[in-house]
């Protein structure tokens, strides 16, 4: 009897770990929550915003770092399709309007790559769209430098973010924590 009960509890983990790992692997995008591995107070999530002429996606990408919050947009750029993470303003205060692609001022401000990777690490070159499943993992190796260089924050109180990265941990839709 002792080994049945052994059984069904280790059957019962596994069944519960499987729930999570399909509660992560089918999350919708604007409800996925990232943390950025090892460090609890970078985190980061995805919002849905108006259509804009001239993008491809319609969602912003809200990092949290030290307190402070930084939006970005998604730009496909370049022949080989990758995907760039462009600074932005709160696509949810009132007259909102994307960062220019065209004219003065056009993407002045520093990009960053972003990779979307599955479970296995394998990295999903497509642009995030507010109905796709959401990344288990992402990385932007170029944001730490992008959110130090914030103009409008003084060189002292700038934040240092590491260079990490972001794995998904909860999915708001679906009230499931996943491992950390």
């Amino acid at each position: 009897m002792r080994r049945l009960s052994a059984a069904f509890a280790v059957a019962y983990c596994l069944a519960m770990g499987g729930e999570a790992l399909a509660a992560q692997t089918s999350c919708p995008l604007v409800a996925a929550r990232y943390n950025l591995i090892g460090y609890p107070n970078f985190s980061a999530n995805f919002q849905s915003t108006p259509s804009a002429p001239g993008w491809e996606t319609d969602v912003a990408l809200r990092v949290n770092a030290d307190g402070r919050s930084y939006w970005f947009m998604f730009d496909e750029s370049g022949a080989a399709g990758d995907v760039s993470l462009i600074p932005a303003t709160d696509p949810s205060s009132p007259g909102w309007r994307p960062p220019s692609l065209t004219g003065p001022g056009a993407r002045v401000a520093q990009e960053s790559g972003y990779y979307a990777m599955d479970d296995a690490l394998n990295v999903r070159s497509e642009t995030p769209h507010a109905g796709a499943v959401a990344p288990t993992y992402f990385l932007a190796p170029d944001l730490a430098a992008v959110i130090a260089d914030d103009p409008s924050l003084a060189r002292d109180s700038r934040v240092r973010m590491p260079k990490a990265l972001f794995k998904l941990s909860y999915c708001q839709s679906q009230m499931a924590r996943v491992d950390p």
